[in-house]
């Protein structure tokens, strides 16, 4: 048995908060203000200007994805699109920050929010804790 977190866009969802439309449009925003990963390979030193411009270039003329034209032009190896694709995460601004950007939700509301939505992830997670798997040898045998 597989246990799945609720999303937090689903928590407000089903409170009412917000519409799935709005979430959705958060999530959008959401990746359109992360850097590139040209950007973060930068950053890191990875790349150098002349080397991202020529990745851009290579991804536009041949419509691929970024990490298609490094690995193809030998600029980065796999553990380090690893680092670059973990790097670009951590710029996420949080999906309650963007919908306080889009006016879907008030910055106290926010705050009260996420302190319930805590308290249950907090309360889901203490009795997944008590949960016993059981096994197919410890079930009793049919007739």
């Amino acid at each position: 048995m597989k246990r799945t977190r609720k999303r937090f866009g689903t928590f407000l969802v089903e409170r009412g908060v917000v519409t799935p439309a709005q979430v959705e449009e958060a999530l959008v925003r959401q990746e359109q203000m992360r850097p590139s990963k040209s950007i973060v390979a930068l950053r890191l030193g990875m790349l150098t200007i002349s080397q991202a411009k020529a990745v851009t270039a290579r991804m536009q003329l041949l419509r691929c994805e970024f990490e298609a034209a490094v690995l193809a032009m030998r600029l980065v190896s796999l553990p380090d699109l690893s680092r670059i694709t973990e790097e670009r995460a951590k710029y996420d601004p949080r999906l309650g920050v963007v919908l306080v950007m889009m006016g879907a939700v008030e910055a106290d509301a926010l705050y009260m929010l996420l302190q319930r939505f805590e308290q249950e992830r907090k309360a889901r997670d203490r009795s997944w804790s008590r949960f016993k798997a059981v096994r197919v040898d410890d079930l009793p045998a049919s007739a």
